[in-house]
């Protein structure tokens, strides 16, 4: 109904997250078929504006009412003028549900997964590939059009995010990308040829018991950078140069990612780091293990392609300036090879 009590006919009902919209009758009502959960809400009808985001929840058994009214949009430009509107939905950030910026432990994490795999069961599929030394959960969440299947075609993608359990940014952003993609899936034009044509596995953290022990705020020590076993994980994978002491014993998560990459036909990876503004393309050391000595890889112009690719589309990073107060190391272009770096 609209602001005085009036009948909205033709409004179009959503579901977030499911593309299948249903309509109000003369009367305004409507009748919306869902299995018992948790969803979110909105109502668009010309003339109006849209509805805020409303939660609702289906209980098995029972019928749920939602009454919603729409108030009249405002008269629309002249014509020849030009009106930017943004998504009616969206705050600044492109997010349609308010989002909080802060740091997540292991529990608020598991929560904010299994929260997404609730909201937004058409396209999520959450999954554990196996437990941290700590016996921790390492999650990774799948988004698809249809999740749990491999599709002929459909290219099959991964980020990793907090090897190492003190840099945090990567686990945070990995944890707004699902976010993001998950509410503006339907929307958002974008985001849904993405998830339409990839299916996308994020594991946000692949040292959930560093994270632990790291503290909030410490920007300069090695507290929590290493597994509880202390052995950095980043070391600790087979190298094509041989055996080191670092990777002679595979630890639990090392060892939980392998069996995930033979278990998926992943084209392409990505793993998040914290400590400066660089995109890092392989390898990352070569044959006397000898820092600064570039070792690039047969597909070394794809792997620039995409770094520069994702570093000017970034505000700063193809600035190759240092990040202020920490490291004062340049990278022309924002991009670096790992071997002319460190090993």
């Amino acid at each position: 109904k609209d602001e005085n009590g009036a009948a909205v006919e033709g409004a179009q009902v959503g579901i977030l997250g499911i593309l299948h919209n249903v309509t109000t009758t003369s009367q305004g009502e409507y009748w919306r078929l869902l299995t018992p959960g948790s969803y979110h809400l909105v109502v668009t009808a010309w003339g109006y504006e849209p509805s805020a985001m409303i939660p609702i929840t289906v209980v098995k058994g029972t019928t749920t009412i939602m009454d919603v009214t729409l108030k009249q949009a405002a008269q629309p430009a002249e014509i020849g003028e030009v009106e930017v509107v943004t998504h009616p939905a969206q705050d600044k950030y492109g997010f349609v549900i308010p989002t909080k910026f802060k740091h997540h432990n292991y529990l608020e994490l598991e929560e904010e997964l299994k929260l997404l795999a609730s909201n937004y069961p058409n396209i999520t599929r959450l999954y554990s590939i196996g437990k941290s030394v700590d016996n921790r959960n390492l999650y990774v969440m799948e988004i698809s059009d249809n999740p749990g299947k491999h599709e002929l075609g459909e290219a099959e993608f991964k980020y990793v995010g907090n090897m190492h359990g003190n840099e945090v940014v990567g686990r945070e952003l990995l944890l707004l990308l699902m976010k993001y993609l998950c509410e503006n899936y339907g929307s958002d034009q974008r985001v849904t040829n993405i998830v339409n044509s990839t299916r996308i596995h994020i594991m946000p953290t692949m040292n959930p018991d560093g994270y632990e022990h790291s503290k909030v705020g410490d920007a300069k020590s090695l507290t929590g950078r290493t597994n509880s076993h202390g052995t950095d994980l980043n070391r600790n994978f087979p190298d094509q140069y041989g055996q080191t002491v670092l990777n002679r014993d595979p630890e639990p998560e090392t060892n939980a990612v392998m069996n995930w990459i033979k278990s998926y036909p992943f084209v392409l990876s990505a793993n998040l780091h914290g400590g400066t503004l660089v995109a890092n393309v392989p390898f990352d050391d070569n044959p006397s293990q000898t820092s600064g000595v570039a070792n690039p890889s047969p597909d070394d112009a794809v792997f620039h392609m995409l770094a520069e690719t994702y570093s000017n589309a970034h505000r700063t990073m193809h600035n190759g300036e240092p990040c202020p107060t920490i490291i004062p190391e340049k990278f022309p272009g924002g991009v670096v090879n790992g071997a002319a770096w460190y090993v």
